[in-house]
């Protein structure tokens, strides 16, 4: 296994330094806009070298393939549905998005036999909760459709939330329902964010409301059944034709789904003592049949697939990992790589593996944030956070992983969204429940110095530089800068990459954004910055 982990305190390599096989050779070409298509974006690499994507041109919002990473040719979708979800692995292809014919947006998932000349529904028989608390409601919506052979699975996130606008009008807390933005739950604590509908995606014009469990009045049933994602459970239909039945339900929600000839593989992310990480592994050869095993090294959520059967998974903070796995296989790690922190992309198919990531200082493990006579120790223990007090050399609390990546804050802490959207961690008193320290996003956020065009602390648009690594085999991996590979100028921006494998080529599609334009002091909101040029190609050729 290539293994080239950082020892803490160390600077971030570079990629040469990490390069253990060949490096990609770009070449600059040109979107073909004589097929009438203005931009193509959203690619998916099928595995086994055809690559598909969403575009935009004359003929509306499409949906196309191309098998040389130049050409691009349509594929037919079913009538009136903006498809999120398609495969079109093997013979039988299925796609799953929102039926905008239906006057409640419900979604609908077609297959076809014929390469999209024709679909059929594929009718998903769920049955809903008869009788929910009141101020209740429960929501279902694909989270992936998936093909193996003739064999259909669709996954359906079931979850209850609380209709928390209802609720604050209902209890005289606030006048209209259309004020309530957001909101989150901390201990008995209840943070609405308040706003006026046409200030929606100011954060500058946001309000809060604090309100606590008892002031709402929320029942026990209300507490227990209706609390959102935490609710919610995976529901996995199946069948070979149009009709399809429920053969298993999950607690949690979907990390992560693909298909192969072998069967199915399905990530599940849940908060519960029982799976480290609180994720879990659903496999299947079948549909049908499924196996259940907890993930021992959570967070690798990345996940792309390649026509031999090959499940890939990426990810890791300070330690980027690559894992291989078959389906119904334990995954391994077959590369690690230190210093460095999981990109947006993995992509797989006849061509290799190609993936994104940054480098990072050694910070998760090893970063120490001193204030107020208190240290917060990200990382420590591995996954987890402790916060030790400096005057007595003791530590006040201290979470594993399991806890420490849950949906809401562990027992002691609580979060407060502030009026510009950021959040702050409030620390406990263990005894006494005052406030001991609170760490607002500016004293969380890592600073990467050298990293960086400057040293400004790491914002959402202003990021280390991208890398691009790419291996034939998953194990030999040469890594090379985005910008330098690519011959990009950065110095006005930065460049967002998507790649994509095929049958003998990687293809990169790359947009650079500008900074300048995001909200600051004295500057108008903006909720996106704005595309500086236009959208560029690249193809990197594989012997």
């Amino acid at each position: 296994m290539n293994d080239t982990r950082m020892e803490p305190g160390s600077t971030p390599p570079s990629p040469q330094e990490l390069s253990t096989g060949p490096t990609l050779s770009w070449t600059e070409v040109s979107l073909d806009t004589g097929t009438g298509l203005a931009d193509v974006y959203g690619m998916k690499s099928v595995g086994d070298g055809r690559i598909v994507a969403r575009a935009w041109g004359s003929a509306g919002d499409q949906v196309v393939v191309t098998t040389d990473g130049t050409s691009w040719f349509p594929i037919g979708m079913p009538d009136g549905v903006s498809p999120d979800h398609i495969g079109i692995t093997g013979g039988r292809w299925v796609v799953a998005g929102v039926d905008q014919s239906d006057s409640e947006d419900r979604h609908g998932v077609f297959f076809s036999d014929d390469e999209g000349a024709t679909w059929t529904e594929v009718t998903l028989d769920l049955a809903r909760d008869e009788q929910l608390p009141e101020h209740c409601f429960e929501q279902l919506s694909v989270q992936a459709a998936l093909v193996s052979g003739r064999r259909i699975v669709v996954l359906v996130d079931h979850g209850r939330y609380l209709d928390i606008g209802a609720l604050l009008v209902a209890r005289g807390l606030v006048a209209e329902e259309a004020s309530v933005r957001g909101w989150v739950t901390s201990g008995d604590r209840v943070t609405v964010e308040l706003g006026e509908p046409a200030e929606w995606g100011d954060p500058s014009a946001t309000g809060t409301l604090e309100v606590t469990i008892d002031e709402l009045g929320l029942t026990s049933a209300q507490q227990s059944a209706c609390r959102g994602p935490d609710s919610g459970r995976v529901r996995v239909l199946t069948g070979d034709g149009a009709g399809t039945e429920e053969v298993a339900a999950y607690p949690g929600v979907v990390a992560s789904a693909v298909s192969t000839a072998s069967g199915f593989s399905i990530t599940v992310f849940e908060d519960r003592s029982a799976h480290i990480g609180s994720e879990f592994l659903l496999t299947s050869p079948d549909g049908r049949t499924w196996t259940e095993r907890a993930i021992a090294d959570p967070g690798l959520l990345a996940v792309a697939r390649r026509v031999d059967g090959a499940v890939w998974r990426a990810g890791g903070f300070d330690t980027y990992r690559i894992q291989r796995a078959d389906v119904g296989e334990e995954p391994r790690t077959v590369a690690a790589f230190g210093g460095l922190h999981a990109g947006d992309v993995l992509a797989a198919g006849p061509a290799g593996v190609v993936t994104t990531a940054w480098p990072a200082p050694d910070h998760t493990p090893g970063a120490r944030i001193i204030k107020d006579g208190y240290e917060l120790r990200l990382g420590r223990p591995l996954g987890g956070f402790t916060l030790w007090d400096l005057a007595e050399d003791v530590a006040v609390y201290e979470f594993e992983a399991e806890v420490a990546q849950r949906n809401e804050p562990p027992e002691g802490v609580r979060e407060i969204i502030e009026g510009d959207g950021s959040v702050t961690l409030v620390f406990e008193d263990p005894v006494t429940g005052d406030d001991l320290v609170s760490f607002a996003t500016d004293d969380l956020v890592p600073d990467f110095g050298p990293t960086t065009a400057s040293s400004s602390r790491f914002g959402v648009f202003d990021r280390p530089p991208s890398w691009i690594g790419w291996s034939a085999d998953g194990t030999s991996w040469g890594w090379q800068s985005a910008a330098e590979a690519l011959g990009i100028d950065t110095a006005n921006g930065h460049p967002w990459i998507d790649l994509a494998v095929g049958d003998d080529f990687v293809l990169a599609r790359v947009d650079i954004f500008t900074t300048s334009a995001v909200s600051g002091a004295g500057t108008a909101y903006q909720p996106l910055p704005p595309p500086v040029g236009k959208t560029r190609w690249f193809i990197a050729k594989v012997e």
